[in-house]
């Protein structure tokens, strides 16, 4: 079986991206909270899902390293590695799922407020 290396860590690199545009995302909300006085904790969201971007971005590498070469020269246990990488892509998407889902609640709560 055969993957295409440059597309992975294509994948990878706008994961790390945008894992640190969650991160800047983060500083501006903390600004523009304290501009309307609104509490700062929602600014904290952000960072948690950037935080899961990471965790989705070790797993992204580690499949690179360790589970896709194993594909090359699979003979009787390929049935195995596929379920183990279902697996893996499985984890890998539910964090993806979490980031986007604090994303979003910390921009719409944001909006909220500054539509009031």
């Amino acid at each position: 079986m055969k993957f295409d290396i440059r597309a992975e860590l294509f994948f990878l690199l706008g994961t790390l991206l945008f894992m640190g545009s969650l991160f800047y995302f983060s500083g501006v909300l903390n600004r523009m909270l304290k501009l309307i006085a609104k509490p700062r904790f929602l600014s904290f969201l952000p960072v948690l899902g950037g935080i899961f971007l990471l965790f989705a971005g070790f797993i992204h590498f580690y499949k690179i390293l360790f589970v896709y070469p194993r594909l090359k020269v699979a003979g009787f246990e390929l049935f195995d590695i596929i379920v183990s990488l279902f697996r893996l892509n499985l984890f890998e998407n539910i964090f993806f799922l979490i980031a986007g889902f604090f994303a979003f609640v910390s921009s719409f709560i944001y909006l909220y407020w500054v539509s009031r």
